[in-house]
């Protein structure tokens, strides 16, 4: 096989593999808010300026600890596919962790306090309205 034919079978695979781990990653991702769902996360559409802005200043496609008052919250920012926030309660943490064990995915574990100070600091709670309360 000339080297040019090589180069481009090459090319051709890894823009499938490419491809293939894309549109796993959604799957994922796409299985990831239909287990939120089902444990009981709300979404609140970033449908503001203001909203969009705080929900791309979060980290995508994580559960993140976020402290009101004396509560925490579980919030997990999905910019791309629905453009809101899931948010839950520690309940329905618990709930979806559950969910996910039950579906034979990976235990997501505990989701680590530091990670919770950062989303406190990236959160703007104002923007969100009285889920906090």
């Amino acid at each position: 096989m000339a080297s040019w034919a090589r180069s481009a079978l090459a090319a051709v695979t890894l823009a499938a593999l490419v491809g293939a781990g894309c549109q796993a990653g959604a799957k994922k991702a796409a299985r990831q808010e239909e287990m939120l769902s089902a444990a009981g996360f709300r979404t609140i559409p970033a449908d503001t300026p203001e909203r969009v802005d705080a929900l791309h200043r979060l980290t995508p496609g994580r559960v993140t600890p976020v402290l009101r008052g004396e509560r925490t919250y579980y919030v997990y920012p999905d910019p791309e596919k629905c453009g809101c926030l899931y948010v839950g309660t520690a309940d329905e943490y618990d709930s979806y962790k559950q969910i996910v064990h039950q579906a034979g995915h990976p235990d997501p574990g505990p989701v680590p306090w530091n990670e919770g100070a950062l989303g406190n600091a990236a959160m703007n709670v104002q923007v969100w309205g009285p889920w906090w309360d």
